[in-house]
């Protein structure tokens, strides 16, 4: 209760017992405020939740504990392709990672399945089987999945009876071992099933299989429900463990200024941040924006002008249902989310084909009471490379903790590493004189114990076990040594290339690590090379496909790099080994913000694939510069996007581009672009990109639960900011002093070509280069006298103060001090560009506003990273 204080007491005023309590009241309310209490510990969940605060109070994130999944069905779980899947009653293609069967009339049950199911189990083992379906057809009667063999018929079988026609499905089964299970392992397969009323039902009917995977878990989870298993292990298509994790608090307001949202045909002219002139020619032009809904939460929407239209939308942005709320000037609606939504859309609408209308202060909050208009506020924490691994009992975890400082560590008991051919492999020539398979090693860091951890082919196969100094009995095992601290892993030929009498270079091994084949040249691919005609080596993505050879997918030169992705757009993934440390490292994680619970009500949101800064590559279109559109060459980001949360120039946050939902165009679900008639885009700009990944099973998982705090009263959430800001001054002190105590670099004065020199006056820089101390290279100087014509070198930068890649720079020239200024452009080759790297040069000559003047030019601000 909120103290009601009187500063009007007379003389002779009574006072009474009213009073009295009035006033104790508000002592022991100023008490409790200012007393040292300890701080409310709270549990955050994987999604979304609502946290109720009393004030704005920072967010501290104490403790999340690794976990370690491993789909036994590997790769092929994710449907790639479909060389090692069989089916029945039907035909089988894979696209866009989904598995699509369509029957052909000779059975009611066409099916899918594949053999190799993981490694042996022990009895009273438990698995968890899922996988996603969807009937393309209204025939379908049931889908089903089980593990299946023609001794021990359907194990573990899961289903969904009456499926609505496309609609996806998350279907999920337990499995208990039994003696049975173990005695027929080897011969198990997992199918996938579905069923028709007929068999003339299934003729050309189609059923879509996505996500399969079979998953060992621990026995007291066995004990929960279906539905439970299938939220807490989600699917993997390898080993994945907690990483790239996001939270997110978004308090009172979920809109955020109308720069955030998405423009669709209407022309939009930000007047103030929550307020909007839309002029459109159209009945579908708008202005919309996508919030997550918690299911059956109750929500208020409110503005001060403007037409909206309210809906709500599927995981996939399927239209489910529509509110509306009236232009009537502060207007509200509250409405309860149904229970199959996952997206709320606030768009605006326009009735008029052609008009102008203006849209002000939008709000949507989490409750039903009136609240006056307030902007949206939000803080995060992203840990994108945080990388918390477990044993697969969780008996072993790693565990991030906040230091004395405030900043985010973690306890590493497991060390994860992608086995690549850039490594130091040799033959373990002690494995004898093996015919159909070779064995290799290598050299590793401090494991604790033999075998314990695992080891996972290209093709996501986990690899057998066997005991260190134990010939090996065939292809695909290994064993992590404590003996030796290497690891030893067996290659079958046909995976190799090498014949049984070939004994493979060091560089030959590394090729295949890199993702190479080795072959006969002008043979099948699947050839064996044993020391006789001229090598070969073939992309291992194409050796079981079926699509004809590339130019690209071969080469008849020694590859001492990865294949990377194949003409058909597969992509090699190297082998990975995850094994548990001898001792742990205590070291710091990368992160990026600060949470804060804001007052009253807040959307705090855990997930995982958060991709941190990556570096953008914006391609020139025909009347924009775009960042992840698929039209646009060399513009797209690594993964696939979800949603694109900022990007930045110069390591700036750059409100210019426009975020736009568009999954024909962008890879994924969202590009960014800024109008080329805008000038906005600068062509010297380093440019960032922070965004979720649509397929965050490729970057990580989530975690389960994550163990936060914050402060009971005043003085605790007092104490924490005081706190926090004499840390901040700490590191700000420290580094101010490390630079302070730098020797700044020397300039370097280049040799000056094509007839440039120094512009001899005393008040002016000579040209000179530095590396400077956060590793930039700067280039200054006033030169006068030389060549002007196009690709006219100035002169060239040695090896270490080149960019990998062409940079370009907006500098000035003047002919005398007659004539105005010129802008001149200079570009500086990068290492990529062959001969010419390092080269600073005229770009853009030819005509009499674009040829530089050589008067004088001035090279000051000419700035870039070393090899980006």
């Amino acid at each position: 209760m909120t103290y009601q204080s009187k500063t009007d007491w007379k003389y002779d005023d009574i006072v009474t017992e009213q009073d009295l309590n009035r006033i104790e009241s508000g002592i022991q309310e100023a008490h409790t405020e200012l007393n040292k209490y300890p701080s409310v510990p709270i549990t955050l969940n994987s999604g979304l939740q609502i946290i109720t605060a009393n004030r704005d109070t920072p967010l501290k994130v104490t403790n999340i504990q690794g976990r370690t999944l491993i789909n036994l069905l590997g790769r092929d779980g994710n449907f790639y392709n479909t060389a090692n899947w069989s089916s029945y009653a039907g035909s089988i293609e894979a696209n866009n990672n989904t598995a699509t069967i369509t029957g052909n009339g000779t059975a009611v049950n066409p099916q899918i399945w594949i053999n190799h199911v993981g490694p042996a189990p022990a009895l009273g083992d438990r698995y968890l089987l899922r996988a996603t379906m969807r009937s393309r057809s209204p025939l379908c009667t049931n889908l089903r999945l089980y593990l299946w063999s023609s001794t021990t018929e359907k194990l573990g079988e899961g289903y969904q009876a009456n499926p609505v026609l496309d609609k996806e499905y998350d279907i999920g089964s337990l499995l208990t071992v039994t003696q049975d299970v173990i005695d027929n392992w080897n011969s198990l397969s997992f199918r996938l099933v579905a069923h028709f009323a007929t068999a003339e039902d299934s003729i050309n009917e189609a059923v879509d299989f996505s996500k399969a995977m079979l998953i060992k878990i621990p026995y007291a989870d066995g004990d929960l429900p279906v539905s439970e298993l299938l939220e807490k292990y989600p699917f993997v298509d390898c080993l994945q463990n907690i990483n790239a994790v996001y939270i997110e608090d978004k308090g009172g307001n979920l809109l955020p200024p109308f720069i955030e949202w998405e423009v669709y045909g209407a022309k939009s002219e930000i007047i103030e941040p929550y307020s909007v002139r839309l002029t459109t020619t159209g009945n579908d032009q708008k202005i919309q924006y996508f919030v997550k809904a918690i299911p059956k939460e109750k929500y208020t929407f409110s503005s001060s002008t403007g037409f909206y239209d309210i809906e709500e939308y599927s995981i996939n942005r399927k239209w489910i249902r529509k509110r509306h709320i009236a232009d009537t000037g502060d207007s509200e609606l509250t409405f309860i989310v149904s229970e199959d939504a996952y997206y709320i859309r606030i768009s605006s609408t326009i009735l008029s084909g052609s008009s102008t209308k203006t849209y002000s202060n939008p709000m949507l909050t989490i409750n039903s009471e009136p609240q006056t208009f307030q902007s949206q506020r939000k803080s995060y924490l992203y840990l994108p490379t945080c990388q918390l691994a477990a044993n697969l009992d969780g008996s072993v975890v790693d565990r991030m903790y906040l230091d004395n400082e405030g900043k985010p560590r973690v306890v590493r008991q497991f060390r994860r590493m992608e086995l690549t051919g850039g490594m130091k492999w040799w033959i373990n020539k002690a494995s004898g004189n093996l015919v159909d398979y070779k064995e290799v090693a290598l050299g590793i860091p401090s494991p604790k114990q033999e075998n314990v951890g695992v080891i996972v082919k290209f093709n996501g196969k986990i690899l057998n076990k066997k005991p260190d100094n134990v010939l090996p009995e065939g292809p695909d095992v290994c064993t992590i040594s404590t003996i030796y601290n290497n690891v030893y892993i067996t290659i079958a030929n046909s995976d190799s290339g090498w014949g049984p009498d070939y004994e493979p270079t060091q560089d030959e091994i590394k090729a295949y690590f890199y993702g190479w084949k080795m072959a006969i040249a002008g043979d099948v691919r699947t050839s064996i090379y044993n020391g006789e005609g001229q090598r070969s080596w073939i992309k291992s993505t194409m050796i079981n496909n079926p699509a004809p050879l590339a130019s690209g997918d071969y080469t008849g030169v020694l590859p001492t790099s990865p294949a990377g992705t194949d003409s058909q757009g597969n992509s090699y993934a190297p082998y990975l080994l995850q094994y548990q440390l001898a001792d742990p490292i205590d070291e710091p994680l990368e992160h990026e913000g600060n949470l804060v619970l804001y007052e009253g009500v807040n959307k705090v949101e855990v997930g995982a694939g958060i991709v941190v800064r990556e570096k953008a590559n914006a391609g020139e279109g025909l009347t924009t510069w775009a960042i992840n559109n698929k039209n646009v060459a060399g513009t797209l980001l690594k993964y696939r996007t979800d949603v694109i949360k900022n990007v930045y120039k110069n390591e700036i946050y750059d409100k210019t581009w426009v975020l736009n939902y568009d999954p024909i165009n962008s890879y994924g679900n969202q590009l960014a672009y800024v109008k080329k008639n805008l000038g906005l885009y600068d062509l010297s700009g380093v440019y960032q990109v922070t965004y979720l990944a649509l397929d965050t099973y490729k970057i990580g998982i989530t975690p389960t639960e994550i163990s936060a705090e914050y402060a009971y009263n005043l003085r605790g959430t007092v104490d924490s900011l005081v706190e926090g800001n004499k840390n901040a001054l700490a590191r700000i002190t420290v580094l101010e002093n490390e630079t302070a105590m730098k020797e700044q670099p020397q300039w370097i004065a280049p040799t000056l070509l094509n007839r440039w020199v120094n512009h001899y006056n005393t008040a002016d820089n000579n040209a000179g280069y530095r590396i400077n101390s956060i590793g930039k290279v700067e280039i200054v100087g006033l030169i006068s006298g030389g060549l002007t014509s196009t690709g006219t070198r100035i002169f060239k930068l040695p090896e270490g103060f080149r960019p990998k890649y062409n940079k370009n720079f907006t500098v000035w020239s003047r002919e005398t001090e007659n004539h105005p200024p010129k802008i001149t452009r200079i570009v500086v080759s990068g290492t990529e560009a062959g001969r010419g790297a390092g080269d600073v040069a005229f770009i853009f000559g030819g005509s009499p506003e674009l040829t530089p003047a050589n008067g004088w030019v001035s090279l000051d601000g000419i700035e870039f990273p070393v090899n980006d």
